[in-house]
This record gives structure tokens, C-alpha cells and sequence, in this order.
């Protein structure tokens, strides 16, 4: 561990966990955002390194040692366990009264850990959500190229808290995305929660999932962006295959089962079942661009047969449903085509 922090832990305000593994060609950027973040003092930076082989702890120290007065940046070392267990230990080492959770390939804006503060404190929430913008570059804030932007909480803040279950029907309507950076919350909540480190896949959704569904919480949704989620062509969501899938369909049925015996509410338990109909559309979607023709007809023909079971408002079912109606292998260029348009509506 390289441990510079001199500062009184019961100064920290917040912690903000990097999970990072062979990142050498963009773990600096994020270093640097963070260093250059306005919210001096107050803060911890944990970077987990999570058994990376390449050049990435060597540059993360060179980081470090070249700002000896900054001493909020600290280094864990995990053996190669997984995502959940970098976090999981971040959160163990965490010393603020809020943890904020970074992806080490993603870009900040300078103002990413105030706000994220300064909203949870003054609206005195135990968890705050944000929305966050895609882009497909790795260059300074000003050349983040955004190259679409469906994520639009405008309509979804208001005064009045939100509770857990109304934030879990969010969820499952695909209104509220449960991305680990995409919320601030007290560090006290995961005390009793944690990232699941037998899943590897869709494990960030279980974790929010399981948290709200285990935790009467008070939240906030917010409508401003301060984070850039980088798109990748090699990232782990590009590359998902059978065991993913199959994972991430266990994943929903594994919240499925806690919502129906947290709450005991038919309807919430039904808009759970969304999050199986909403991975198998995913699924069709990655069968197309990949021209994956036998991915492509399991998966229509599982939304086919349980197509009349979702939940998903009137519009989008009617839009997917004709969607199927219309795909057939031989069409799959025009259906890649169709995704691409849909995305840049927005």
C-alpha cells in the first residue's frame, strides 16, 4: 500500500473508490482529474489496483510521488479477485462519510466531487443520483465528444425524497440507471451491503439493487451531468457472451426473488420481471451488431414467448414488438441500422 494520507480521518467528508486493472493507457487521466477537482482537503482518492500486469501500478506511484504536498491519493493492491472485491475493499479502507464510486477509463468534470457533495449534505439524503453523459473520446473535458445522450433525469427531479421502493421501480422501468458512478451515498449504508464478488457481470446492478431493497433510504435524483462514461469498443459490455448472459439473467432473478420477499407487492415484484425482458433485448441488440445469427433467434424467440409477461410502458412494448415482428437474420443489417438511428435521437 502507498499510504501519503497525513490528513485526520474525521476530516474526510467523502471517499472516492478507482478500481483499476491494466489501465496504463488512460489511468492517468482520471489521476489528473481528480487531482484537479475543487474539493481540496476534505477528500480521499483510493485507487485498488486489482492485479494489474502491465505499467499501471508503476505510473499510478510515479503519479503519486510527483505531488509529495497532495495527500489525498492513496494505493491498495488486490490480488486479480474481480470488481467487487477492489470495491468492496475500497469501502473497507474508506474513511469518509460519503463513497463515491469511479470507473478508472472514464473523465470527470472539475466540479464532479463538489457536486456530488455538496447536493447529498444540503439535501440531507442518504443517496443521491445523477445522470452522466456518453462520449467516445479520451481527451480533455472540452474535447469529450458526447455521441448520445439517453440519460435525462430532468423529469425525475423534484423536491420530495424518493423512496427505496419508488427508486427500484425506476429501476425496472429503465428510467434509473444503477451505474456505481452515477451515485453518492452515505458510506453507513455499506456497513450491511456490498458488491457480490461471486458475479462478474451486472454485479454493480445487484449491488444497488440490494441496497435499496435492505435499506428504507431517503434520495435525491438530480438533473445535471458531471461525469463522462467512455465508450469502449473492447469494453467488458462489448464483449458479452453466453456466460454474461446467463449471469446477468441469474443477477435478475436473484432481485426478483428479494424484492417479492422485502416487500410483498405483486406490482413491484412484476416491474422486476422487466430487468430479464430488458437483458434478453440487450442481448438481441449485441446478436445483430455481432451478426451472430443462433444468439440472435434465441433470444427473439425468448422475447417472443414472453413478450406479453413485461411490464414496460405502452409505447416501448409496441416499439419493440414491431421490432420483432420485422427482424429476421437476413434483415440484420437494417436491424443494426435501426439501433444506430434509435441511439442518435437523442
Amino acid at each position: 500500500m502507498v499510504n501519503k494520507l497525513k490528513i485526520s480521518h474525521f476530516k474526510i467528508l467523502s471517499s472516492i473508490i478507482v478500481p483499476v486493472l491494466n489501465g496504463e493507457n488512460y489511468i492517468l487521466n482520471i489521476l489528473n482529474d481528480l487531482k484537479e477537482q475543487d474539493e481540496p482537503g476534505q477528500v480521499e482518492y483510493l485507487i485498488v489496483d486489482n492485479g494489474s500486469t502491465d505499467h499501471t501500478v508503476s505510473l499510478i506511484k510515479k503519479f503519486i510521488n510527483s505531488i509529495p504536498n497532495d495527500h489525498r491519493f492513496i494505493l491498495y493492491f488486490e490480488k486479480r479477485m474481480g470488481v467487487s472485491n477492489a470495491r468492496n475493499l475500497g469501502i473497507k479502507k474508506s474513511h469518509g462519510k460519503y463513497i463515491i464510486f469511479v470507473d478508472a477509463d472514464d473523465r470527470l468534470k472539475r466540479t464532479f466531487v463538489s457536486s456530488y457533495v455538496s447536493k447529498i449534505e444540503n439535501d440531507e439524503a442518504d443517496i443521491e443520483f445523477f445522470p452522466f453523459l456518453k462520449v467516445c473520446t479520451l481527451d480533455s473535458e472540452e474535447k469529450n465528444e458526447i455521441i448520445h445522450n439517453d440519460i435525462n433525469y430532468a423529469k425525475l427531479a423534484r423536491r420530495n425524497f424518493y423512496s427505496s421502493e419508488e427508486l427500484l421501480k425506476l429501476i425496472f422501468r429503465f428510467r434509473l440507471h444503477g451505474y456505481p458512478f452515477a451515485y453518492i451515498s452515505k458510506r453507513s449504508l455499506w456497513k450491511s451491503n456490498s458488491f457480490p464478488a461471486q458475479i462478474s457481470f451486472t454485479e454493480d446492478l445487484l449491488a444497488i439493487a440490494n441496497l435499496l431493497v435492505f435499506n428504507d433510504v431517503k434520495a435525491k435524483i438530480n438533473s445535471q451531468p458531471y461525469y463522462f462514461y467512455v465508450q469502449r469498443n473492447n469494453s467488458v459490455v462489448h464483449r458479452v457472451g453466453w456466460k454474461e448472459a446467463s449471469e446477468a439473467e441469474r443477477v435478475a432473478k436473484i432481485i426478483i426473488t428479494n424484492v417479492a420477499r422485502r416487500f410483498h407487492n405483486r406490482r413491484l415484484t412484476s416491474l422486476a420481471q422487466n430487468l430479464i425482458y430488458g437483458q434478453y433485448y440487450f442481448q438481441l441488440e449485441l446478436s445483430i451488431v455481432a451478426e451472430d445469427t443462433i444468439k440472435f433467434l434465441y433470444y427473439r424467440n425468448l422475447l417472443f414467448t414472453n413478450f406479453i409477461l413485461t411490464s414496460m410502458p405502452f409505447k416501448s412494448r409496441i416499439a419493440r414488438f414491431i421490432l420483432l415482428i420485422f427482424l429476421i437474420p437476413r434483415k440484420m443489417k437494417i436491424a443494426e441500422v435501426y439501433f444506430i438511428l434509435r441511439r442518435q435521437r437523442y
